[in-house]
């Protein structure tokens, strides 16, 4: 059975073993359907309480949805994140584009990607290597309920700064062992090593609680089917054990995702609320909460 390893740092601290995703802004946004009081700046405005939505009454597929940058900018990945409670315009079939120009409509495709109509975020990688592009696009093809939606879309690109500062100090990619010579963050010049170092000289239980090993569990529809449930069955596997709270960062080391689509999520149990959730990959990830509750790893597979 596959295994993933992963370390959840809560601290107010930036930790990074490698590569790690830092925001890039986004100038505008427009789409060929949308909704009244729903456009597409509501998808950039960085607010997930927040959506665009496609026309209510006349949604014809393909919907594109057209991202602007200011000026030509590096991109990484591009962040889709569906609406935070229902399901109508959930992405399933889309195709990602890019463009180096702002005015020529000249396009290089990425891939078409297959999203199940799920509830978590999900992360378009634009090559290997990342692109310098003037727009982005996402011509989506269906979405659930025959409506498309987003709460946010994103753009990031990869920050490595750090990553030879770390290997300094650490010996494993998810920042648990440091080196036998390391016995002192005395001197340690860059705050965001010295905190994580000083933890693990002074903690003896620190690795206890933010280390876990997480097996995959059947997916939801799968076993829903063969149980002929009207219901979903479980889908709070995995817990990790940590409280987040909004507004607190997190940085998040990862290891041993094989081709599975990996997720983790927030939940509000005494609220009830529908939660966030965000796409993990291997190496590290900084999320800032937007809902408080339990995290949960989101690792279901058939």
């Amino acid at each position: 059975m596959k295994k993933m390893m992963f370390l959840l740092v809560c601290l107010m601290l930036s930790v990074t073993a490698g590569a790690q995703l830092k925001k890039v802004a986004i100038a505008s946004a427009s789409a060929t359907s949308e909704q009244s009081g729903e456009g597409a700046s509501r998808a950039i405005d960085g607010n997930v309480s927040t959506l665009w939505h496609s026309s209510y009454s006349s949604t014809n597929f393909p919907v594109t949805l057209t991202l602007t940058f200011s000026a030509k900018t590096h991109v990484d990945v591009m962040r889709y994140i569906p609406r935070t409670s229902g399901s109508n315009g959930n992405w399933h079939e889309v195709t990602v584009d890019y463009s180096a120009s702002k005015t020529l409509n000249q396009w290089t495709t990425v891939g078409t990607y297959y999203l199940n109509f799920s509830s978590s975020s999900y992360d378009f990688e634009l090559g290997e290597e990342g692109a310098d592009v003037f727009r982005v696009r996402f011509r989506i093809k269906s979405g659930y309920g025959n409506f498309a939606s987003a709460a946010e879309v994103e753009a990031y690109v990869y920050d490595r700064s750090k990553q030879e500062a770390f290997q300094e100090y650490f010996s494993d990619e998810l920042l648990t062992q440091l080196k036998p010579e390391v016995t002192s963050a005395e001197g340690i010049e860059d705050a965001d090593v010295k905190a994580l170092v000083e933890s693990l000289l002074t903690d003896q239980d620190y690795g206890n609680f933010r280390i876990g090993e997480y097996e995959p569990y059947r997916t939801v529809a799968s076993l829903q089917q063969e149980l002929k449930t009207s219901s979903p069955y479980n889908q709070w596997e995995n817990p990790t054990g940590i409280y987040l709270k909004p507004g607190e960062s997190c940085y998040i080391a990862v290891s041993g995702i094989a081709d599975d689509k990996v997720g983790l999520k927030i939940k509000n149990w005494v609220k009830d609320e529908s939660g966030s959730t965000y796409a993990l990959r291997n190496g590290l990830h900084q999320i800032t909460a937007i809902t408080e509750g339990n995290v949960f790893l989101d690792y279901y597979t058939d």
